[in-house]
């Protein structure tokens, strides 16, 4: 089992071992202050992806730049997410959340 926190406005690097593959299995909202209770939650992974082939050295890589949308939670509505996202040793990954609440966000490690 994984597991992180990502709070609002910071950008969170995600790490595993480089001999495993991270599964994301579903991301939610935590306990909902009543003042906070009417705001939209976006979940967003910044993702570079490294491209080599056999005639690079590892001075010559290349990285793949793409930010994604992986969720939107509502509070009171949508505060629950199932996912089937799959990230390699190969890609950097960042999450980022925008809105007022901090997301969770559970997976596992395969190898």
């Amino acid at each position: 089992l994984w597991s992180m926190i990502v709070k609002p406005g910071k950008e969170v690097e995600i790490e595993f071992p480089d001999t495993m593959t991270l599964n994301i299995t579903s991301v939610s909202l935590g306990l909902i202050p009543k003042k906070k209770a009417n705001t939209i939650v976006r979940l967003f992974s910044n993702v570079q992806t490294i491209h080599m082939s056999d005639e690079m050295d590892i001075s010559d890589t290349k990285f793949e730049e793409s930010r994604t949308l992986i969720a939107t939670l509502v509070p009171g509505e949508k505060e629950y997410q199932n996912l089937n996202l799959i990230f390699s040793p190969l890609n950097i990954t960042k999450f980022e959340v925008t809105g007022k609440l901090p997301v969770n966000i559970i997976g596992n490690l395969a190898p």
